[in-house]
């Protein structure tokens, strides 16, 4: 199993909030860590403490010192002995002095055990993991629209229709329940409404169908009307401006928001931007999403919204949005939310060029240095109700390009320049040069992005800081995150706060729930990674055997790591984890089969479809006969199973089917995602399963 978190880079800031690495040492580090000083042995001590003490109550018990310790190799004879060696109250828990006291004892029990240690620690890892496993989704969200599509054209399907082909419904044919208890609204809404409509979720009333859909038509007519990129003046402090990261269904974050720096407000002067992904991940999409909607109907010059990669009906599929409104509502407002998507604006400016302004954006910016704000306005971005789908790439054109790499591309992770395509699968990776260039050639001295969960809430990139330290000094670039704890992992949520543009944002850093225990967040990683070493098993298999030349089942470390990287999408420390996972025998060589026989689904005791995975086939009626026939096309032989073989001879139909210019499927990936129980072969159940699973259907 993996452990504890380690190595990441801190800030004074995070020590005092409790989220600083847990340190962990090797055989040399411990004999530094000996020659330390007291005060810091007691500072790493007071830190560890901090990573095992996973209720926060100020004392270990046996259990909490034995999860921690047990990882590293210790039995549970010597987690006992140190256990009683640091009680020496005798009281049946360490508290922290007595920890404190006895982290000599702690770390000369480590001394010799394999250490693993997480290149930037847990957070790190949970991030990394969080976009491998939306990469995993969008593939998946892409091979079935295409399946969709191809069922509908070829089989005849009528139920085989993604959210964009949803027939829209008339307002009036929708009735409000006579026992509604939920707020109503007119048509126009009256001001005040978006507040009340706020405390109204709060208290947990929902609106009813009738007005949403009513709302999001009224929002969908101010949308429709502004251009692509909106221009904001500059903030004054009596006029300030206040950007928000993503929110992703947090309606606790958005009410923190408000709480610290008022209700919008035309009268006032009080500026927002929301800057892409109000939905998915989060329980409450539905809610953020409606009051952002009456917030910008009330006030759609102070008020300012920018689409996301998750404003994306394909991608809603996946991630979990499509199944919440239909839960809470029907497909029929569905449609309405993704008549919404379509009309919501891609980016924003802020102030006049050469003064300062600001180009807001929830993903980054452009693989095509010629583009102008001029450029962004040039096309209509209502066509794309997804931007990642047949239906996108079936009109491909730069317009679109543009608008996949606004919502989806990302700063180079090591800073180094240049334009690659972006690991997410979607979008493109951009380097210094890049940001340079696009702000020199527009005007503006500051890009401010989200889309990428960062620790302390916001990042700022400029001269000698950031992933971007390489920035000239007079240009800066923010990333900004605003859902706090997000999806289950460990962050703070901020916004940038400006009252001028001569100075920087004073960014508001805030969370709305307890973080959680890191001891579970290192579990959930641990998990996850077992979990995504055992699905990839095959693939990391043909891996080795591609770098074993000479077939003597070893491969070195350098290798083993290229391949762990690669084949799990996971761009993390493998080499302080290999001591754990794959130690290396005397000749310095890992035995990459015998690591593989440890995450083998039958080593681990799956069964060959576990009961909790299996599809409740019923349940599927809306597309189950698109799956039946696809299945059946597939299954040449008739024996029940998509062979490996079947499965990419099918996907390669689809590549042949697929529009000009668009992204071939990848069948052997795809293959592996769909192959639930690593067996070689995809049974029906599997294959809805799967469908299921990444497509949120009821």
């Amino acid at each position: 199993m993996l452990c504890g978190p380690g190595g990441m880079k801190r800030s004074k800031s995070d020590v005092s909030r409790r989220m600083a690495a847990v340190p962990t040492t090797s055989m040399q580090e411990h004999r530094v860590e000996l020659e330390m000083s007291h005060e810091e042995l007691r500072n790493d001590a007071i830190v560890v403490f901090e990573s095992i003490d996973l209720d926060d109550n100020g004392s270990l018990s046996m259990e909490e010192l034995s999860a921690r310790l047990s990882d590293f190799g210790l039995t549970d004879e010597e987690i006992e002995s140190l256990f009683f060696k640091m009680d020496t109250d005798h009281s049946g828990f360490v508290d922290r002095e007595e920890f404190i006291t006895g982290y000599r004892s702690y770390l000369d029990k480590l001394s010799g055990k394999p250490q693993v240690v997480l290149e930037k620690g847990d957070w790190r890892v949970w991030n990394e993991i969080d976009q491998a496993d939306e990469y995993d989704k969008h593939q998946l969200a892409l091979f079935f629209g295409r399946l969709e599509a191809e069922a509908h054209e070829e089989f005849g399907v009528e139920n085989a229709t993604v959210s964009p082909k949803m027939e829209a419904i008339a307002v009036s044919e929708i009735s409000v329940p006579r026992d509604h208890s939920g707020i109503t609204l007119d048509d126009p809404i009256k001001p005040g409404t978006a507040r009340d409509l706020l405390s109204s979720f709060l208290a947990g009333m929902p609106l009813a169908e009738h007005y949403a859909i009513n709302l999001l038509q009224q929002a969908i007519k101010v949308f429709k009307k502004e251009d692509n990129c909106c221009k904001l003046p500059a903030p004054t402090p009596k006029a300030p401006l206040t950007i928000v990261g993503d929110l992703h269904g947090s309606l606790a974050d958005l009410k923190a928001i408000f709480d610290k720096f008022d209700y919008p407000d035309t009268e006032a002067q009080r500026h927002f931007i929301f800057n892409g992904d109000f939905v998915d991940r989060g329980p409450h999409g539905v809610e953020v999403l409606l009051v952002l909607a009456a917030f910008k109907v009330l006030h759609p010059t102070c008020v300012h919204l920018n689409r996301g990669n998750h404003e994306d009906v394909l991608i809603n599929e996946a991630y979990g949005f499509t199944e919440e409104v239909r839960k809470k509502y029907s497909r029929h407002t569905f449609k309405a939310f993704s008549d919404l998507f379509s009309v919501i604006p891609l980016c924003c400016t802020v102030g006049e060029p050469k003064q300062g302004a600001i180009f807001v954006v929830h993903g980054g910016i452009f693989s095509d240095q010629t583009v102008t704000i001029d450029s962004l306005n040039n096309f209509d971005r209502k066509k794309f109700p997804t931007v990642c789908g047949p239906q996108a790439a079936g009109r491909r054109d730069r317009g679109l390009t543009l608008m996949q790499e606004m919502m989806w591309s990302d700063p180079t992770e090591d800073g180094s320049d240049g334009c690659v395509p972006s690991f997410r699968g979607t979008g493109v990776e951009f380097g210094p040069d890049y940001v340079t260039s696009f702000l020199r050639k527009n005007g503006f001295s500051q890009l401010v992005r989200s889309h990428e969960a960062i620790q302390e809430g916001y990042e700022m990139s400029t001269k000698g800081c950031g992933p971007l330290s390489r920035l000239p000094a007079d240009l800066r670039m923010y990333t900004v995150f605003s859902a706090s704890n997000y999806s289950d992992g460990s962050n703070d949520g901020a916004v940038l706060h400006y009252t001028t543009l001569k100075t920087p944002p004073e960014p508001y850093i805030w969370r709305t729930n307890a973080r959680p225990n890191r001891g579970k967040v290192a579990i959930r990683n641990r998990i996850k990674i077992t979990e995504l070493i055992c699905r990839r098993h095959h693939r990391l298999q043909r891996a080795f055997e591609e770098k074993d030349t000479k077939s003597t089942k070893t491969v070195s470390l350098e290798d083993w790591c290229e391949v762990m990287t690669n084949g799990l999408r996971l761009k993390i420390n493998w080499k302080s984890i290999q001591p754990h996972l794959a130690p290396e025998e005397s000749d310095k060589t890992i035995k990459y089969e015998q690591f593989l026989d440890q995450y083998s689904m039958q080593k681990l005791g799956k069964a060959k479809v576990p009961p909790a995975l299996r599809p409740a086939l019923a349940s599927l009626y809306d597309h189950f006969p698109m799956l039946k026939a696809v299945f059946k096309k597939w299954d040449i032989n008739s024996d029940g199973q998509i062979s490996k073989a079947e499965f990419i001879k099918g996907i390669g139909a689809l590549n042949k089917l697929k529009p000009p210019h668009s992204e071939d499927l990848d069948a052997e990936s795809l293959f592996e995602l769909c192959d639930l129980d690593n067996s070689g072969e995809v049974e029906l159940d599997e294959f809805c399963e799967c469908y299921r699973l990444y497509a949120a259907l009821i």
